[in-house]
């Protein structure tokens, strides 16, 4: 039971972060069409062996799992802003095979469990917007190294070593003192999450879904 529900988490992540990508919610290197192509047909053509073989589903999952594996690798974010072209449809074809599978085999929780947009209030999508917005802020103050908030002149000058000590103290100091905004972001998320709010953190941005909640959270 729990590696199914593993497996469910790796494949529900995974169309998370391919959809969010497709949306232009975060950018990575630039990514290798050719190669996820000839994943993807690879892909095919192992599934539609391992169900012409007694219907061999866990060869298929193995063979989706792979796919996922090869394609999480293609979406790391990058910190820097990059001109890297977005490619959309290979991705786009990926979770469409990745649905039509599934759906096959009955397993139908992206629609079970992922609300589709339509169903989103415009009100509660928007102030989910801004509170995600002002999370990022903070955590991106928090996490902000205190040499890149000195001007290049402090850093370049020469310091005596008494004058480096006391600003590595100074530096220790400042993130022992924002610890706690982190804390609060962390604790932030894992509250909304309680609600189906999942946010994903990918280095200095933020993305979210809204899920429909557990039967006990409905009830509430």
């Amino acid at each position: 039971m729990d590696d199914a529900k593993n497996i469910l988490h790796i494949i529900r992540s995974f169309i998370s972060s391919a959809n969010a990508y497709m949306k232009g919610q975060f950018d990575c290197d630039a990514i290798r069409e050719d190669e996820l192509w000839e994943k993807l047909a690879l892909t095919k053509t192992t599934v539609e062996a391992a169900c012409a073989d007694d219907f061999d589903t866990p060869r298929a999952i193995r063979a989706i799992l792979d796919l996922i594996h090869y394609g999480n690798r293609q979406l790391k974010t990058v910190t820097k802003e990059t001109r890297s072209p977005r490619s959309a449809i290979v991705f786009g074809a990926i979770v469409s095979y990745m649905m039509e599978f599934f759906n096959t085999v009955g397993v139908t929780f992206a629609e079970n469990q992922v609300l589709p947009e339509h169903e989103h209030s415009a009100l509660l999508s928007s102030v989910i917007d801004e509170l995600v917005s002002f999370r990022i802020k903070v955590r991106s103050f928090a996490l902000a190294t205190p040499e890149a908030e000195e001007s290049p002149s402090a850093q370049n000058a020469d310091l005596s070593e008494e004058v480096k000590r006391q600003q590595k103290e100074e530096r220790r100091q400042r993130l022992q003192e924002r610890m706690p905004l982190l804390l609060a972001c962390d604790r932030l998320r894992q509250d909304l999450a309680l609600y189906g709010i999942n946010i994903k953190d990918r280095n200095s941005t933020s993305t979210w879904e809204l899920e429909k909640m557990n039967n006990e959270l409905e009830k509430h």
